[in-house]
């Protein structure tokens, strides 16, 4: 796993993937202590998904579809919000 080996400065993942759900994938990162910060896109609009995902440590969950120039505001502010230290959802 490259995120075990490798720095990021944020991940962006999709919850709906086919081998593996964005909350199963949270689970491994965090059990395998990968801190990275995690941003879900998902398509799937469900208000107990998002607080399940943001309280299980993903720092925001964008709904699709997105345009770039709003997700390029959203992952920047989260990016932000990490720099100042800033208390994040979770």
């Amino acid at each position: 796993m490259r995120l075990a080996t490798d720095a990021f400065d944020l991940i962006i993942s999709d919850m709906d993937m086919p081998k593996l759900d964005g909350m199963r994938m949270l689970e491994l990162l965090r059990k395998n202590a990968v801190a990275t910060p995690l941003v879900f896109l998902t398509a799937d609009v469900s208000p107990q998904d998002e607080a399940r995902a943001l309280a299980a440590g993903a720092l925001d969950y964008i709904h699709k579809p997105v345009d770039k120039d709003t997700l390029s505001q959203r992952v920047t502010e989260v990016l932000s919000r990490i720099a100042g230290g800033e208390e994040m959802h979770g």
